[in-house]
């Protein structure tokens, strides 16, 4: 088994053929290649091609440290209730209670 990097793998058949060759788009190829992911792609003995990719371990841990640190729920909670508390709710009452003829 022959084992490239994704990126030789496209610059060396294109990106529109290395992209079929692997059962995907060429934006999803092309957007993978741009965003720096680690793929190999492996040629199989039958000469059919497969690509895994190489991560951290847990992911999430990696992802979080990333994109820093989120909105927390309680954070997210409390803005919501001070917004119902402003006197300026999102829904007007008219819209939740049945008029009366």
């Amino acid at each position: 088994m022959k084992r490239i990097n994704l990126k030789d793998f496209a610059k060396d058949r294109g990106q529109p053929q290395a992209a079929l060759l692997l059962g995907m788009t060429q934006g999803a190829l092309s957007k993978a290649i741009r965003t720096g992911r680690d793929v190999l792609v492996i040629e199989q003995l039958d000469g059919t091609f497969t690509a895994i990719e190489i991560r951290s371990f847990p992911s999430c841990a990696a992802r979080s440290s990333r994109l820093g640190n989120g909105p927390m729920l309680s954070k997210t909670i409390r803005l919501s209730l001070i917004s119902e508390e402003s006197g300026n709710p999102s829904v007007h009452s008219s819209s939740t209670s049945q008029a009366t003829q």
